[in-house]
């Protein structure tokens, strides 16, 4: 089976380099966040389903924040702008309503939602595995 290893460590730096491998750090657009929210879980969207009901003249994006999505309150929830963008659209479009609006930072903090740009380690084989797009965007950590 696989060991746990301490990547950071000295002795984890040397496995990855024996591999072939480095740490990258990445903080790009493809990094932001919406910080003290997540996505309900199937059971919590079965009880949602009966009990949240939109109120008149509610826009899409507060209906769906209600009704799909849990404010925590702790940082360490959180959705990708990304997926919850992708989600958010996907179900405005089937609903229907015409009540769409942009999804703005400043609206989410009206409900509690944060933003955070987020850095995240990722193991890399070579630069090339990142995004073209992300490449100028990233802090490469080489581990020797």
């Amino acid at each position: 089976g696989l060991t746990p290893r301490d990547l950071k460590s000295a002795t984890g730096r040397r496995y990855l380099t024996s591999a072939g491998l480095r740490l990258v750090n990445v903080c790009s657009a493809a990094t932001d966040s919406y910080t003290r929210v997540r996505f309900m879980r199937e059971e919590e969207k079965e009880e949602a389903r009966e009990k949240v009901v939109r109120h008149p003249k509610e826009s899409d994006l507060k209906f769906y924040v209600r009704r799909y999505c849990v404010v925590t309150g702790l940082d360490s929830h959180s959705i990708l702008q990304h997926e919850f963008e992708t989600e958010y659209f996907a179900w405005a479009k089937r609903s229907g309503s015409g009540l769409v609006e942009p999804i703005t930072k400043r609206k989410l903090l009206e409900f509690g939602i944060g933003f955070e740009r987020r850095s995240l380690e990722v193991i890399s084989s070579t630069l090339w595995d990142i995004p073209p797009n992300l490449i100028s965007q990233v802090e490469r950590k080489i581990v020797t």
